[in-house]
């Protein structure tokens, strides 16, 4: 079994090169300084630190540390098992990817273990070959022969004029690419000082404002039809890459500097300053996986959830960008990051949570359930007016399952001491959203590793009675990707080794869920069945709050109530 205090069944994950990033890929899973490499613009440490970019076609390792010979996947494929690599528990094996692909993933599994998972962008050889140069100054003093984060004396450091009323601070370059490359993306670095704590790049040779806004101090950004990670860090310096939504050719940029997000670009008293070093632009598409892709900017706590506003063009599409959704967190009140937590993924019905269902991260912590479980509650806005269906359209306008399994579990892993394998996360949802978590557990079994389904439409088909389903995926195929009665019998090996569903109602649809049930057994997978037909006791209308057992002498409980600790059980069990 393993333990979640420090390592993971004895799993040591590493990727190594001829260049040789030491840092990196450090969580519960890999609890020495791992090794990896960063192929596109070495050196280079990703962040978070299990995301890595190697290079199509060329070869890369990966080593693991376990006491028998693991098995390793690419994207799912079985690659092979590895071999004995200088020490009596240490395997390895050759990957030479063949394809791009921004959102890979190298999988690890030894019998009787979890599989352990990182994520990797395979990208294009290094595309970032045109220094901008030529930049000219507006309210700014710039000076050049500062030394850079390369341990030269090629940066230059902007101060603020003397002027107390100057609203804008910025940088800005006119010199076009050689390439006319409509995909294309921008890097620099920049040196975080108080002064100056944000920058702004714009670029400024398109009518549509795409701009994003850089916290150097935390990573927090925010903008509009762009997106901005910092991807380096050595010191007070950042190195960060922009990319365009819209996908338009980056060949005017501004940099501004600025105090805060979102806010006047600055009035200043003369003294404040930033550096900036190497602006580059690429042709073609920077490797940013899809976390990468999301901005997300910490607004506090709201209601004693701590909450960050988010953008992502996986969160309905791209022309949503400019729209700020937030994802909201609760953890229990004893949290220490020192300690590893479960986390509870709530699947909302609705796209504003509470409008009409109830809001069912807020009924979890009501119930305290966070701190009887000693847990983390995580909840995600949708976009839009259709209600999340958590899965993607044909045309690829809604992405919903991509944006909950990469943007909301990673920034949730990124924040936050979680348990970072599938067996530390769990689904929870209802009507629409409970068929979402039947979904996503089948669909994703490295990601997701149980799942809590209440009162849900499981007998639905695409032409059926109108739920949304249509406008979610477009198409009777693309629906049936997704169906769990449909793709049950595709991901059976993930789901029959052990009880990972729990399955219940009922006030809507109590021949569905025992329709499913029934398939379930027939399928020889293990599951847990809280069914009652709240009918016979008066029970309410479906929603977050609907009690599903007989009260007789005493209070309700809503079905959460014992959802929970039927979910927990199973977790326990491992």
């Amino acid at each position: 079994m393993p333990s979640f205090g420090g390592k993971m069944g004895g799993l040591d994950l590493k990727f190594s090169r001829r260049q040789i990033i030491r840092g990196g890929l450090t969580s519960s899973l890999f609890p020495a300084l791992c090794e990896q490499a960063i192929a596109q613009c070495p050196p280079g440490v990703l962040t978070p630190a299990n995301q890595s970019i190697v290079t199509v076609n060329q070869p890369f390792i990966a080593r693991v540390y376990s006491q028998i010979a693991p098995n390793f996947y690419l994207n799912g494929s079985l690659i092979g098992r590895g071999t004995p690599s200088g020490s009596s528990t240490a395997f390895a094996i050759s990957i030479t990817p063949t394809a791009l692909d921004f959102n890979a993933s190298v999988t690890v599994q030894v019998p009787s273990e979890s599989p352990v998972t990182v994520r990797l962008a395979i990208a294009e050889p290094n595309r970032f070959d045109t220094v901008m140069t030529r930049w000219s100054a507006t309210n700014l003093r710039v000076s050049a022969g500062e030394v850079d984060p390369d341990g030269g004396v090629n940066a230059y450091k902007a101060t603020a004029l003397i002027n107390g009323t100057a609203s804008a601070h910025n940088l800005t370059s006119s010199v076009l690419q050689a390439s006319v490359n409509r995909s294309s993306g921008f890097e620099i670095w920049a040196e975080y000082n108080p002064s100056f704590p944000i920058i702004m790049i714009y670029p400024r040779n398109v009518n549509t404002a795409q701009y994003c806004y850089v916290n150097l101090q935390n990573g927090d950004t925010n903008g509009n039809w762009a997106y901005a990670k910092i991807i380096e860090t050595r010191g007070n310096w950042k190195r960060i890459w922009f990319y365009r939504a819209k996908g338009v050719a980056t060949e005017t940029v501004s940099i501004y500097a600025c105090k805060v997000i979102g806010g006047a670009y600055c009035t200043t008293m003369g003294n404040e300053y930033i550096r900036f070093y190497k602006p580059r632009s690429a042709d073609g598409l920077l490797p940013l996986t899809n976390f990468q892709q999301m901005q997300r900017k910490d607004n506090g706590f709201v209601n004693g959830k701590r909450q960050w506003l988010t953008r992502s063009p996986f969160n309905d599409n791209e022309s949503y960008m400019s729209r700020d959704l937030p994802i909201n967190v609760v953890v229990p009140d004893n949290y220490s990051p020192t300690n590893k937590y479960a986390v509870v993924y709530v699947l909302d019905v609705e796209n504003v949570p509470g409008s009409n269902k109830l809001d069912g991260l807020k009924v979890l912590k009501d119930l305290n359930i966070h701190n009887y479980y000693n847990l983390i509650l995580a909840q995600t806005f949708w976009q839009g007016g259709i209600c999340p269906w958590y899965g993607t359209k044909s045309d690829g306008t809604i992405r919903g399952d991509i944006h909950l399994r990469d943007c909301l579990v990673g920034l949730v892993d990124e924040q936050f001491s979680t348990i970072p394998t599938r067996e530390g996360r769990i689904l929870l949802g209802f009507s629409t959203s409970g068929w979402g978590a039947l979904s996503l557990l089948l669909r994703n079994p490295t990601v997701f590793g149980y799942a809590g389904c209440w009162d849900a439409p499981l007998n639905l088909t695409f032409g059926g009675s109108n739920y949304g389903q249509v406008a979610a995926y477009g198409t009777e195929a693309q629906y049936r990707l997704y169906n769990p009665k449909d793709i049950l019998s595709t991901y059976l090996s993930s789901v029959a080794e052990r009880k990972r569903i729990v399955l219940g109602g009922g006030v809507s649809f109590n021949k569905d869920t025992a329709d499913f049930a029934n398939l379930l057994t027939a399928s020889g997978v293990p599951y847990t069945y809280l069914y009652r037909d709240l009918s016979k006791f008066g029970g309410r209308a479906a929603n977050w709050n609907s009690y599903d057992n007989d009260y007789s002498g005493g209070s309700p409980q809503g079905w959460c109530s014992t959802f929970i600790p039927a979910l927990m059980d199973l977790v326990a069990a491992r």
